[in-house]
């Protein structure tokens, strides 16, 4: 089995398990800022006045941070 986009382009392999691991996590650290997450929070607080569950400002920075990282 590969494991695709965490930098590992190899098989995964028994006993390998916690490098993948690791490199999942720090993916993770890279893409979850706080200043993303406070992002986050403002829109789905403007979206819950509006009475809208993720408006398109919310899913256009979504995908270009799933672009990015």
């Amino acid at each position: 089995m590969r494991i695709g986009g965490l930098g590992i382009s190899e098989p995964a392999k028994q006993g390998k398990a916690p490098e993948i691991q690791r490199t999942a996590k720090q993916s993770v650290r890279k893409a979850m800022t706080d200043g993303f997450v406070e992002q986050i929070k403002e829109m789905a607080k403007k979206d819950a006045e509006k009475g809208i569950c993720m408006d398109k400002e919310y899913l256009q920075l979504r995908d270009a941070r799933m672009k990015k990282y």
